[in-house]
């Protein structure tokens, strides 16, 4: 059985209304099943790597490049939709210090840091 639910406005940012689908378990506890944040995620995506496909080549030689050979992945920054839902599920309090491995712009950071009062380390 499957119900639709409007995310509690405390955990997303202003003036952003996301519904979430959830599926209840056996026990009564709900599941999200889809990302309510998927379009914004998606439209960065697009801005910063497909659309700059052939900017991006040019630096494809270039080791510490994010297009080069020793790339993992290129730089997307986090939709900021999406963050206050990661800092939820990582129920992280002020007494933590929470670490972001290849943080980036450091933007998931700096909301926790924000938000909740904890102390952070980006690398």
């Amino acid at each position: 059985q499957a119900i639709l639910a409007q995310a509690s406005p405390s955990i997303i940012p202003p003036l952003r209304r996301c519904w979430l689908l959830y599926s209840l378990d056996s026990v009564g506890l709900c599941e999200a099943m889809v990302d309510a944040c998927e379009w914004e995620q998606s439209a960065l995506l697009h801005k910063y790597v497909l659309e700059k496909k052939d900017e991006l080549a040019k630096f494809g030689s270039c080791e510490d490049s994010a297009a080069g050979p020793n790339s993992i992945s290129p730089f997307v920054p986090c939709a900021a939709s999406r963050i206050p839902y990661i800092l939820q599920a990582a129920r992280i309090t002020k007494d933590d210090v929470l670490y972001d491995l290849g943080c980036g712009d450091g933007v998931i950071l700096h909301e926790a840091a924000q938000r909740i009062g904890c102390r952070c380390v980006g690398l």
